[in-house]
């Protein structure tokens, strides 16, 4: 990231599905200027066809549903469903994923209106953490509300 002459901050992001228009949405509302660069004619990469939901532990929503989650269980399950292994050691990946899950998924209820009022437990993991809208397959309903730049 360089700085322009108005000291705003310059970003060029590579990528319109999920991680390029998140970036993009940062850097707006910090008031940067991006360039945003896809090489389909369309944004929404692979993520607008996701259809199960995002997961997140210790959420918000989790929360009003009543549901006993934490990040610790999260990476168990998330380590076990990769490897196979009950005790496959955490790795940085995987903790970085599984404690900022809640963050994201109030990024995207909060901020940018997306609704993920389900919660459901889905494959490989021990508690409902699989966020998800009521009307839309979740994937979609991401992109949408991401694509209004």
């Amino acid at each position: 990231m360089q700085q322009s002459e108005s000291s705003q901050p310059s970003v060029i992001v590579v990528g319109g599905g999920l991680a390029g228009l998140a970036a993009a949405h940062t850097v707006l509302r910090s008031d940067g200027h991006v360039i945003l660069v896809e090489k389909e004619k369309k944004l929404g990469g692979n993520s607008m066809k996701a259809s199960s939901g995002i997961n997140g532990a210790e959420s918000f929503v989790q929360q009003k549903l009543e549901i006993t989650d934490d990040v610790a269980l999260f990476a168990t399950d998330t380590m076990r469903s990769a490897t196979g292994e009950a005790s496959a050691d955490v790795n940085d990946l995987v903790s970085v994923l599984t404690r900022h899950s809640a963050g994201a998924i109030d990024w995207l209820v909060n901020a940018m209106g997306v609704d993920l009022a389900l919660v459901s437990q889905l494959g490989g993991h021990s508690r409902p953490r699989t966020h998800r809208p009521v009307k839309a397959p979740a994937g979609f309903a991401i992109m949408r509300a991401l694509m209004k730049l």
